[in-house]
């Protein structure tokens, strides 16, 4: 499933087609309800966590959230006529249309596509309305973020649930996917099982600072493969991906062992970790 960043490099994708223009063709086969009109101003693309979002004026927000296999697309030099519109249209994974005269926007395989009127919010619940804060911000940005991450984590879970499922609680912070809840707690030799009481609050405040930082490197420096485990805060510098995130029984980056993974949890998303970097603690608490 795309993580935050995935999210905002589609957003800087499409937003040179779509952002301060007027729609000339929209179409959306499986959207129900109100639909953009030709003609409507485009405000604004922006993103809340794992969800794009286009501003229409009339306070009509679509918004999209990817899934598993979702994409965005914004051919090169493609111009909006009956024909190109014909063409994407046949085929079948095709579930957004958007041109403008700055271009042609497609969103493929999206499993989530519905419309909302901002001014909803906040006296009715909208798609976001009980989202937390996205992580996805420069270091300038990220203190008032985690902390309201942090609030929300003590808030919302109960203490014995565990910290791997908390990570991806979009209503606790908007963004982490499996990569970086599996390279956080690997970053700070956390076990994934530890319940969250027995974590003080310095030590959340360092994973969700990291997840923010690690969010948004990737988000401003797109390449062929997402990377965690370039300098971070003095960290000497590495070329390779990720430590310990898809690499089940392969050795860890830091230390050799053999990467474990585990499918427990309230999720039951894969979680990746090193046995010795994040050693499960010996006092006798059962957690899983």
């Amino acid at each position: 499933m795309p993580e935050g960043d995935t999210i905002h490099v589609a957003r800087q994708r499409v937003a040179p087609v779509l952002e301060g223009r007027t729609l000339d063709r929209f179409w959306a086969g499986k959207l129900r309800g109100r639909r953009p009109r030709v003609g409507q101003h485009i405000e604004a693309v922006r993103v809340h966590g794992k969800h794009l979002l286009i501003d229409f004026d009339g306070e009509l927000t679509l918004q999209v959230h990817l899934g598993m296999v979702g994409r965005w697309s914004v051919p090169s030099g493609a111009v909006d006529d009956d024909e190109t519109f014909a063409r994407y249209r046949r085929n079948p994974r095709l579930r957004l249309y958007l041109a403008t005269a700055g271009g042609v926007a497609l969103c493929y395989a999206a499993p989530t596509i519905q419309t909302f009127l901002r001014s909803d919010e906040p006296d009715h619940l909208t798609p976001l309305s009980n989202l937390g804060p996205d992580l996805c911000v420069a270091d300038a940005d990220a203190a008032p973020v985690v902390a309201e991450a942090v609030r929300r984590l003590r808030a919302r879970l109960p203490g014995s649930d565990l910290i791997a499922d908390a990570l991806l609680d979009q209503e606790v912070a908007a963004g982490i996917g499996n990569v970086y809840r599996s390279e956080v707690l690997h970053r700070h030799g956390i076990w994934p099982f530890t319940p969250v009481n027995r974590l003080d609050d310095e030590t959340l405040t360092a994973l969700f600072t990291t997840a923010c930082r690690q969010l948004w490197r990737n988000s401003r420096q797109p390449g062929p493969r997402r990377t965690t485990t370039a300098p971070i805060a003095g960290d000497a510098g590495r070329t390779d991906n990720t430590f310990v995130y898809h690499r089940y029984r392969a050795p860890c980056r830091r230390c050799g062992t053999p990467i474990d993974r585990s499918y427990e949890g309230r999720y039951a998303r894969s979680a990746y970790w090193c046995p010795r970097c994040q050693a499960e603690p010996d006092d006798g608490v059962a957690t899983r």
